[in-house]
């Protein structure tokens, strides 16, 4: 019986450590005007933090600076992507940050002007 409790016991802590990675923590403070440094915690906050780096930013909704706050909770394949600086943070006017890889990548389109005849 005492090893089955241990067992219970066991898969229990498991699975709530497990759980806990399922998001990531991040700062985001101001780098530059159109630039976030981005810094994480590690494992259970107990020690110090590690910057990821820094991502574009670009503001919507009317937000600003002003309006992003101190922390995030993100998935931590969006913190693997900002650290990997292959993404561009969104703020909306909630305060609210979306993520984005897409608009990193994609290509500016060259402008062509039609000649005047």
């Amino acid at each position: 019986m005492k090893k089955i409790l241990a067992l219970v016991l066991g898969i229990t802590l498991a699975s709530s450590i497990a759980m806990a990675k399922d998001t990531t923590t991040i700062w985001i403070t101001k780098a530059g005007e159109n630039t976030a440094k981005v810094c994480s915690n590690e494992p259970l906050g107990y020690d110090h933090s590690k910057c990821l780096g820094t991502a574009p930013i670009k503001f919507a909704d009317d937000s600003t600076w002003a309006t992003v706050k101190h922390s995030y909770d993100v998935s931590p394949a969006t913190a693997d992507a900002l650290a990997s600086k292959n993404a561009c943070i969104t703020v909306h006017g909630d305060g609210g940050i979306s993520v984005s890889t897409a608009a990193c990548t994609k290509k500016k389109a060259s402008s062509k002007t039609a000649a005047t005849k």
